[in-house]
């Protein structure tokens, strides 16, 4: 089972700094966000993975935005990337759990 860490203004940055991210970037009020979590607790990932979201709709986030300027490209959420090192090495919009077991393997 995945465990899914809520992320805001002031975690991100540690966060990311891990070896091996799942980073999903959502809102508050998507469901499709919402479904995409649910489905994240009944998948398995290796151990040294760790899965970690953000809304964009909460307050205090102008540091993560400003370091991140590839969000201003996202069109869609859940938005999720995958990084590895602190690089992002794959991203993706929508609800697709197959496509995430499958990259975390290839990495």
């Amino acid at each position: 089972m995945v465990e899914i860490r809520a992320l805001d203004g002031t975690n991100w940055m540690e966060f990311l700094s891990l070896r091996t991210v799942v980073f999903i970037i959502g809102r508050s009020d998507c469901s499709d966000c919402h479904h995409l979590y649910q489905e994240m607790h009944s998948i398995e990932l290796p151990a040294h993975w760790v899965v970690g979201k953000l809304d964009l709709d909460q307050p205090n986030l102008g540091g993560f935005r400003n370091a991140n300027p590839w969000l201003e490209h996202i069109d869609m959420v859940p938005f999720t990337t995958v990084f590895v090192d602190g690089e992002m090495a794959a991203h993706w919009a929508g609800v697709d759990t197959t496509r995430l077991k499958e990259s975390v393997q290839s990495l």
